[in-house]
């Protein structure tokens, strides 16, 4: 570098103020090797904006007028403590002629911005061009507050810019084309993270109606992004993603936005993003595959262990909606599409809806179809169901009824409301003529006989529970069942909880004992079952008490087989004549037959229809003669152990012929 030579001018000023800019100590030096040459030299401090913090800068370089003429321009700048670190840059260009045409080559680098080469060009009559391009590291994402530094972002912006004027002080057009690299983050609690992203964006703008506007084109090829809860892959062909923008008046307009996801599908869009207060956002011609749909952005909001969550679909489904302070507007139409659940507790095939929804304004009504379906391994049939919509609900127009269990659930009402944050849901049915025989077989239970009818007034379900208002009553082997107080938590996890009190009321004993190999039994019986509660539909806890009580027209009488399978159960044969008439009288009279039972911490406590001297309790009280009695004298009893008695019971001897018309 040539010395500087003796200053020809200096100047000095302790502060300088402009639009949005200040500088202070300012010193600058203008000096000349040779009449064609001037250097200069200034040193200052810069305060861009009032709050950012004083930045060291310093700057010279020379003019030389060369032959022809033109001018040469060289010089060097150095800016310490930004923002965006300390920054160096150096530039030469040439002016042909005074006022005319120009050019200009820059370089600027900075240890948070990298490098970058800036081209200018400048005409006489003021048109002007510049392009610039570099290589941006990510990590500066941290430093500008864009991401948490916490987040250590990492990779590379390689981007071109151009830019165009008709005159010196305007800019008319700009043009930009970009690659992201390997864009990796990770937030300290694991929730947010990104690894290996690759994004290609391009587009254009132009100053135009007090703004600017123009168009972007993004492109997604690479690399994965967990958002919790959801875990975005990008596809192997990526995710495009086109649309016209407008900025004007401090708010972003996103017109004709268009994007495909391969596999997916694809949509049109509209957004309006202003600078304060609420988005709003359009979707329209929305084309879309449900299976991915479903498990790339539906799944992951439900629980890990819930039906929801472990759902398999497909089918096709078109859909628009509109969203400003909330959900406005949702028009849907779902074709062929299915619903399986890999642990059966839940199937949907061939399902069609088409409907549409509006928070102000009536709705048209809405049509749920399907053509069968499994429910807890329970199949049922087609289904044809209007609904009307309403701002904050949807409810069943008319009944409907359900095929099932050769029998009929009829629906007289459904109702789902999401008014106040979670969806809820209200049911009320008839259940009429399901056959217990199917209902049992589907659950693993003894074959029952007979029918089942019963009334449902209310179910409500919300977030995974199921409670009933009222009561629930069926009517089955020629009584009553009556179930109060019926609530499930957490219906379609892994460990449901039931809790119930049930009530029977004249359950006739022949066929319901028809049922399980026990022998013969005939009478009428009475029962409550307290605080039951299920846990994975296997008993915890319960208090029992069920007891015969005579009734006209209906004898009271048990048979010899039935009495071995009782006392099996832990009891023994007591009385006059004991066992030795056991093989000679097929049939005894009983006076009262029953047996307590009270089920916490796995253990069974047991108790009958009467007590003995020595302790015991009775489970038959006979009758007549020859009579019978069964009296248990262990009280307390393992609650598995109990129930491989009963197993044991069952599975034994084959039911013994009683006599026809009993």
């Amino acid at each position: 570098m040539i010395p500087t030579p003796p200053p020809l001018l200096q100047i000095e000023a302790q502060e300088v103020q402009g639009p949005g800019v200040a500088m202070r100590q300012i010193s600058v030096q203008v000096s000349a090797s040779r009449p064609q040459t001037l250097h200069w030299s200034g040193r200052g401090q810069l305060q861009p904006a009032p709050n950012s913090p004083w930045q060291q800068l310093q700057a010279q370089g020379h003019i030389v007028q060369e032959q022809g003429g033109a001018y040469g321009l060289a010089g060097q700048l150095q800016i310490q403590q930004t923002p965006l670190g300390n920054l160096w840059g150096k530039w030469q260009g040439k002016i042909s002629q005074y006022q005319g045409n120009a050019k200009l080559h820059a370089q600027i680098q900075g240890s948070l911005i990298g490098h970058w080469q800036i081209h200018w060009y400048s005409r006489k009559n003021g048109n002007w061009q510049a392009q610039a391009l570099g290589a941006l590291p990510l990590s500066l994402l941290g430093k500008a507050g864009w991401l948490p530094a916490s987040w250590h972002p990492d990779g590379t912006l390689q981007s071109v810019l151009w830019t165009a004027g008709q005159r010196w002080q305007e800019l008319d057009r700009l043009r930009f084309q970009g690659r992201l690299l390997g864009l990796s983050f990770n937030s300290p609690d694991g929730l947010q993270a990104a690894q290996q992203g690759n994004l290609a964006i391009r587009g254009g703008a132009r100053p135009g109606a007090g703004g600017w506007q123009g168009q972007v084109e993004l492109h997604w090829q690479g690399g994965q992004v967990l958002w919790s809860p959801w875990y975005l892959q990008s596809p192997s062909s990526g995710v495009s993603l086109e649309a016209h923008w407008q900025w004007q008046q401090g708010r972003w307009a996103v017109r004709q936005g268009t994007i495909h996801w391969p596999q997916m599908g694809s949509a049109h869009f509209t957004a309006i993003l202003p600078r304060h207060g609420t988005p709003n956002f359009t979707l329209t011609d929305a084309h879309l595959q449900l299976g991915p749909l479903y498990h790339t952005w539906l799944r992951p909001l439900f629980p890990g262990n819930s039906l929801l969550h472990r759902l398999n679909t497909n089918g096709q489904l078109l859909l628009s909606a509109s969203y400003a302070q909330g959900l406005q507007h949702l028009h849907w139409q779902l074709r062929h599409a299915n619903l399986r659940d890999p642990q059966g507790q839940l199937i949907l095939t061939d399902i069609q809806s088409q409907g549409y929804w509006s928070l102000h304004g009536a709705n048209p009504p809405t049509q749920l179809d399907w053509l069968w379906g499994k429910f807890y391994g329970i199949p049922f049939g087609p289904l044809s169901a209007s609904f009307q919509n309403l701002p904050g609900q949807s409810q069943l127009r008319q009944p409907v009824t359900l095929s099932t269990l050769g029998g009929k659930i009829q629906l007289e009402r459904l109702r789902a409301s999401w008014s106040h944050g979670e969806p809820q849901f209200l049911l009320g049915a008839q259940l009429k003529d399901l056959q217990l025989g199917a209902l049992t077989r589907n659950f693993g239970w003894p074959p029952f006989a007979g029918s089942l009818s019963a009334s449902i007034p209310a179910i409500q379900y919300h977030q995974g529970d199921l409670r009933t208002d009222g009561q629930l009553l069926a009517r089955a082997f020629g009584g009553q069942i009556l179930i109060t107080g019926l609530a499930i938590r957490g219906l379609f996890g892994t460990s449901p909880l039931l809790t119930a009190n049930v009530t029977l009321h004249d359950l006739q004993l022949k066929p319901l004992t028809q049922v399980f190999p026990v022998g013969y039994i005939s009478g009428v019986l009475d029962g409550q079952i307290q605080d039951l509660t299920l846990l994975n539909w296997q008993p915890i806890a319960f208090r029992a008490q069920l007891a015969t009580h005579p009734q006209p027209g209906i004898p009271q009488e048990i048979s010899a087989a039935a009495i071995q399978k009782l006392t099996r159960l832990g009891g023994g044969v007591s009385g006059f004549f004991q066992n030795i008439f056991l093989g000679y009288f097929r049939n005894f009279a009983f006076a009262k037959l029953g047996i307590g039972i009270r089920l916490r911490d796995g253990v069974a406590e047991l108790s009958g229809v009467g007590s003995t001297a020595h302790g015991g309790f009775v489970l038959l009280q006979g009758k007549g003669l020859p009579r019978v009695n069964i009296v248990g004298y262990n009280r307390r009893v393992d609650w598995q152990e109990l129930l491989a008695r009963l197993h044991a019971a069952i599975q034994g001897q084959t039911q013994v012929s009683t006599g026809g018309g009993k």
